[in-house]
């Protein structure tokens, strides 16, 4: 009797770790596919439907590599000394230095969308990978789409 007592603590503890593994690899998975350089395409929003970048030569992207820093460029602006991390399905960006020069309009419009994102400390901005595209949800259902930049 002792012995199948042994037996089924042992199976529900095995039970419980693979379960708490299972858990951490989402954020794992998350933080690896966010890896490399992005470009920001469109947007998608309610009130004005697709937004596509004006193709000024003047392009914003964000690089995150794999020591959880990121840098980028946000029209004629620098994004520099980033650092990030995943909370779950939040992408969340801290401590990035921003030139501060001529400001284009595709920057002024991403600038707005993170300004909706801060709270207090950082960004944090729910984000999704899906087919390809980093997808940052900045306000409602207005979405902001990245593709890997080339």
């Amino acid at each position: 009797m002792m012995i199948n007592l042994m037996k089924s603590i042992s199976m529900i503890c095995l039970v419980l770790i693979i379960g708490a593994g299972c858990d951490e690899e989402d954020p794992i998975e998350n933080f690896n596919d966010l890896i490399g350089s992005w470009q920001l395409a469109y947007y998608l929003t309610e009130e004005n439907g697709r937004i596509e970048d004006p193709n000024d030569s003047k392009p914003v992207y964000l690089t995150f590599k794999a020591d959880s820093t990121f840098e980028g460029m946000a029209g004629y602006n620098f994004i520099e000394h980033g650092k990030f991390k995943v909370e779950g399905d939040q992408l969340i960006l801290m401590d990035a230095a921003v030139t501060e020069l001529k400001v284009t309009e595709w920057e002024e419009r991403f600038n707005n969308a993170l300004r909706d994102s801060w709270n207090g400390e950082a960004l944090a901005i729910p984000y999704t990978i899906e087919n390809n595209e980093l997808i940052f949800n900045y306000v409602g259902n207005d979405n902001m789409h990245f593709l890997p930049k080339e």
